[in-house]
C-alpha cells in the first residue's frame, strides 16, 4: 500500500512537473491556474487532494480561502492593510475592526433571514397558485357536468315528448 502510495506521488509530480505554458510556468493539470514558481504548484496541488479541507472566511466580504495565509494576505487587499496581532490591550483600529465584523455578521444573518422570508414568500404563492388552478380546474369540469346535465334533461323531455306524441 505505501509502495502505492508513493507511486501515485510520483506520477502527481511528474504530472505538475509536466505543465508548463509557454513562459516556463508551472500550470496546475486540475485547475489550470498558472504559478510563478513549483513550490507554489504544489502547495495548491493539495487543495485538490483534500476535498474535506477546512476554508477560511473573510468577515468582511465573505470570500473563502484555502488557508489562514491566504486569508491574511487577502486581508490586505481588502481592508487596505495588514491584520496584525496585538497585545490584549485593543487599539481604536482593533475596535473599529470587531465594530466591522460585528456589522458583517448582523448583515450576514438579517441577508439569511430576508432570503427565508423571501422563500417563505415564494413558496406561499407557488402554493396559492396552485390552489388558484386547482380551484379553475375543478370549476372547468362543474361546468363540463353542468351543461352534460342540462343536454341530458333536454335530451330526456324530447324524447318523453315524442313518446307521448306517438
Amino acid at each position: 500500500e505505501e509502495e502505492e502510495e508513493q507511486e501515485e506521488e510520483e506520477e502527481q509530480e511528474k504530472e505538475e512537473e509536466e505543465a508548463f505554458d509557454t513562459h516556463g510556468r508551472p500550470i496546475c493539470v486540475e485547475c489550470g491556474r498558472v504559478f510563478a514558481k513549483k513550490l507554489y504548484l504544489r502547495q495548491h496541488a493539495t487543495l485538490h487532494r483534500n476535498p474535506n479541507r477546512t476554508l477560511f472566511f473573510c468577515d468582511i466580504c465573505h470570500g473563502a480561502w484555502p488557508s489562514r495565509s491566504a486569508l491574511k494576505s487577502h486581508r490586505v487587499s481588502c481592508t487596505g492593510r495588514p491584520v496584525r496581532r496585538r497585545s490584549k490591550e485593543q487599539s481604536p483600529r482593533d475596535e473599529r475592526a470587531e465594530q466591522e465584523r460585528k456589522q458583517s455578521e448582523q448583515y450576514r444573518k438579517q441577508w439569511s433571514q430576508y432570503r427565508m422570508a423571501e422563500t417563505r414568500k415564494q413558496l406561499r404563492a407557488q402554493k396559492r397558485l396552485e390552489r388558484q388552478e386547482r380551484r379553475t380546474a375543478h370549476q372547468r369540469i362543474r361546468r363540463v357536468n353542468a351543461r352534460a346535465a342540462l343536454l341530458w334533461r333536454k335530451q330526456s323531455r324530447e324524447r318523453a315528448l315524442r313518446e307521448t306524441s306517438t
